[in-house]
């Protein structure tokens, strides 16, 4: 699973057209689940770590209702805090950097995130910096399409 994640990883890095990308799930996350859904604990090499480390790593609080959206299996507070907790240890454990976003608006953890991304890329606007410029151009000057008749 670890391997697989990883590929995924590098395969989006070499694809990128902006040396910015997002991992939803990195290999912490993944080492998690594994604990979780199969009982047992996951061994990931520290080369692998390694090759999958980030400019830069958020943490999430649980501090947002929970939404069920029926591939969830930790609905309950407590467990939602506990597998925070669990993800800090390990990133601390790999000696990983990392922020934490705690607020309960999900429109203020937007900003607290994009905030932080505008620093690693030097004060770029985040919105900007995620489109490549072509597709900026073709954005702005696509015409709006007519109405089917």
């Amino acid at each position: 699973i670890a391997r697989t994640h990883l590929a995924l990883i590098e395969h989006a890095r070499a694809r990128a057209e902006t040396p910015l990308i997002f991992v939803d799930t990195d290999l912490h996350i993944t080492e998690l689940f594994h604990e979780i859904y199969l009982k047992s604990p996951m061994q990931i090499s520290s080369h692998m770590l390694t090759r999958a480390r980030t400019d830069m790593k958020f943490v999430l609080y649980p501090t947002v209702e929970w939404v069920d959206d029926g591939t969830r299996v930790m609905s309950s507070e407590t467990s939602r805090h506990l597998f925070t907790g669990r993800l800090e240890i390990l990133l601390q454990q790999n000696k990983e950097t990392y922020t934490s976003i705690s607020s309960s608006d999900y429109d203020t953890r937007f900003k607290q995130v994009a905030a932080k991304v505008e620093t690693l890329i030097g004060g770029t606007k985040f919105k900007e910096y995620l489109l490549p410029d072509r597709l900026h151009r073709q954005r702005r000057t696509k015409s709006p399409r007519s109405p089917k008749k």
